[in-house]
């Protein structure tokens, strides 16, 4: 990813319980820059989230 957020950092904000773009660029100490990531951020979280649902059934 950009602004030197990595999958793995993302990921791992995601897994700590940070369900919004600014919190996981929070996370992982960085600020948007041009905003490009902010949606495949948002996109990660969502996976997450159907991924936790599907677990729950």
């Amino acid at each position: 990813m950009c602004n030197a957020i990595c999958d793995k950092k993302v990921n791992q904000a995601i897994d700590s319980g940070h369900r919004k773009v600014k919190d996981v660029y929070s996370a992982c100490g960085a600020k948007p820059q041009c905003g490009t990531c902010a949606n495949d951020i948002k996109n990660m979280i969502q996976d997450r989230e159907k991924m936790q649902l599907a677990a729950a059934d």
